[in-house]
This record gives C-alpha cells, structure tokens and sequence, in this order.
C-alpha cells in the first residue's frame, strides 16, 4: 500500500471509529439521539458489519506485532450485533430494551473497546487509542480486583461480557497486548 492510500485509510478508520464511539457513548448515556429502535438496530449492524470488514482487510497482512487487531474486531463485532439482536422492537418503535440499565453499561464497554482499536503500524500517532486503551486497562483492574462470589447476576453478566471484549493476544507484540499501558499510576494489576 502507498503512502497516500495508507494516510487515506487511516483517516478513513479514525473518523469511523469517532463517528462509531460518539454513538455508542449516547445510548451508554440513555439518550436515543430521538432514534426509533429499528434506527438504532440498523446503526448497530453497520457497526457491527464495519468491524467485521476492518478484521477481514488486516487479517493476511499483519506482522507479530499487530495479529491482535482482527480478533479484537470480531469480539467487537459479536458483541455489537448480540446488543441489536436483543432490542426489542415495539409496535411504536420505541427503544424499550435497548436503553435498561445493562445495555446501557454494556454500551459503554464497546466505548472504550471500540476506542481504543488502533490500525496496526500506526499506534504511537493514535492519541485517541492510547488514552482509551488506558481507560480500557483502569476498567480491567476494576473487574481483575473485584471477587467474583459477590456478584449479582447483572454483574456476572457484565463481566463476562467484558472478558470477551478485552481481548489480548499472547503471541502479539503490540503495545496493548504487552499490557504498555498498565503502568500508569492509577492502573494497576492484581
């Protein structure tokens, strides 16, 4: 890829991940942007679809130090479709399920995952994706410290669903999978 086709795609995913985040983050909030629910649906499949097309161009053209990214996308990607797969769709057309409590915090988790994504080779330009990955590692100690016994079933349910959207990859040298950004002060590991 040249050098303009390659600055052209990287603006490219970095206004679709905003664009996609800003989103995201107004339902985490509850706020239906005055969506009906098959709007929001529809949006949550482009996402969910995007990231699937984001995992199939890098998949066979990654080097060690990015073989992260595909997987992160469809983990992303299941995630985001399952959450349109749950809304309920009212005669109205109302939002009713998709805006509870769970979805809500689950919305926010695809926030900072879908944040911090970061197109491979271009990591340490990607300002965006490095203060989300330092966010995303903050809400891992919090689930990685937190004693599991205690949970009631809506938190069970959100910490699976984080251990399946935090993915890091053993064999990838990236700097979020080499846990880089668990350094910060106020990001710890137990």
């Amino acid at each position: 890829m040249d050098a303009h086709t390659r600055y052209l795609a990287v603006k490219h995913f970095v206004s679709d991940r905003a664009e996609y985040t800003d989103l995201l983050k107004s339902f985490a909030e509850g706020n239906t942007l005055n969506r009906t629910a098959l709007r929001i649906k529809s949006d949550l499949l482009l996402i969910s679809n995007t990231l699937w097309i984001w995992a199939c161009i890098t998949d066979t053209s990654l080097s060690d130090d990015t073989i992260c990214f595909p997987r992160r996308c469809k983990a992303l990607a299941i995630e985001v479709q399952e959450v349109g797969d749950d809304m309920i769709v009212t005669n109205e057309g109302t939002p009713e399920a998709a805006f509870d409590g769970l979805s809500q915090k689950i919305f926010g988790m695809l926030v900072l995952q879908i944040g911090r994504l970061t197109v491979p080779g271009y990591v340490h330009e990607d300002w965006e994706a490095e203060r989300d990955a330092r966010l995303a590692e903050r809400e891992q100690s919090v689930w990685f410290c937190r004693d599991e016994e205690g949970d009631d079933v809506v938190t069970r349910i959100l910490r699976r669903v984080w251990e399946r959207l935090h993915v890091k990859v053993a064999e990838c040298a990236c700097r979020q999978c080499c846990d880089f950004y668990c350094g910060d002060e106020d990001c710890f590991t137990a």
